[in-house]
């Protein structure tokens, strides 16, 4: 992603992506159809690569991995964010 996004949650925004982040990956391992969680919405020009998680599956065993291990580190970083911004607030 080249640019920066929003990410809301019932309408209220809880995070920014910068340029070089991803969005996405929760529904790529989550395999759910249903609505999705939160909205991005674009804070200017933006320019993104989608990849479809059909195109994943039918990847090299290793390009697979490579991409899992990708989308577990900005889940890990996420995480550890929203533990810190929690604790914080106590």
């Amino acid at each position: 992603m080249n640019g920066e996004v929003e990410v809301s949650l019932s309408d209220k925004p809880i995070s920014n992506i910068q340029r070089g982040g991803v969005f996405g990956e929760l529904l790529y391992f989550s395999q759910r159809l249903g609505p999705r969680t939160t909205t991005i919405q674009a804070l200017g020009e933006l320019t993104v690569i989608e990849i479809k998680s059909k195109a994943l599956q039918v990847a090299s065993p290793a390009c697979q991995v490579s991409f899992q291990k990708a989308f577990m580190r900005v889940l890990i970083n996420r995480l550890t964010e929203v533990n810190a911004k929690l604790a914080a607030s106590r």
